[in-house]
């Protein structure tokens, strides 16, 4: 229940429900029911107004799960883009807001009491792993902030000697340390070239397996590149033609989990 100071964002929040959202319900956000209104006495006796949205009772909070499988991430994309294609913007895309199914196949993205329209302005399609691109290219926060949070992306940095370092140009120990200087502390160069072999041992042994795709770091991923290859790496491959239905047609890759 919201108070009656609030209404204005009920409305607003309702009329997103039946107008740009109305496709989505059921299947991307909770069904609407409506916006009623009504009065209760509060504990000074006084009469007053109240206004509230009543949707499906739907799902659970994604909040409440420890480990989010790929696949389950992939769906969450789809819903968020889907959405954002529709002309809304969440403006609160957190866990807590996001309802997923007992078998983790479907989800709902919920509370829009932030929202508003939304002309997007994504600028380019959403490829899994693919290298995370700028925001000024990318064109749209919202998404970019949600695919970066959710690993989706290949990061293109690493953090070496406190701070971070372009992986694209710091792909060998040495070019890494080389970078670094003038900042690097007075050790060794052994010992450094050692830290930087450990951060890159790192890097490829989480991100390793997304190479064979996107290419080693140095290298941009190529318009007629194949995801067979990356299929005998993980074998549930996923298309996400669909992201792009409401955009003019564009090559996307195959994308896998």
């Amino acid at each position: 229940m919201v108070l009656n100071e609030d209404s204005d964002r009920l409305e607003d929040e309702a009329g997103l429900y039946c107008k740009q959202m109305q496709h989505l319900q059921g299947t991307t956000v909770p069904k609407f029911y409506g916006l009623f209104s009504g009065t209760y006495i509060n504990m000074s006796r006084k009469t007053r107004a109240v206004r509230c949205i009543i949707t499906e009772e739907w799902g659970t909070s994604m909040a409440t799960v420890k480990h989010i499988p790929m696949e389950l991430r992939i769906t969450i994309a789809e819903a968020a883009l889907r959405i954002h294609a529709a002309g809304v913007q969440h403006n609160d895309l957190r866990l807590t807001n996001i309802l997923i199914s007992s078998d983790n196949s479907e989800v709902r993205i919920t509370d829009f009491d932030n929202a508003g329209e939304h002309d997007c302005g994504r600028a380019m399609p959403v490829i899994l792993y693919s290298w995370e691109p700028t925001l000024a290219d990318f064109g749209c926060q919202e998404i970019h902030d949600f695919m970066c949070y959710f690993g989706l992306w290949t990061p293109d940095d690493v953090f070496y000697l406190h701070r971070w370092h372009s992986i694209h140009l710091s792909s060998t120990a040495e070019e890494m340390l080389e970078n670094a200087k003038p900042d690097v502390p007075g050790e060794p160069e052994e010992q450094l070239l050692a830290k930087a072999d450990a951060v890159l041992k790192q890097y490829t042994k989480r991100y390793g397996a997304r190479f064979p795709f996107i290419g080693p770091p140095g290298s941009p991923i190529e318009e007629g590149t194949d995801a067979a290859s990356f299929a005998r790496l993980e074998p549930k491959v996923i298309g996400l033609d669909r992201l792009e239905k409401c955009r003019k047609p564009v090559k996307t890759h195959e994308l896998a989990a």
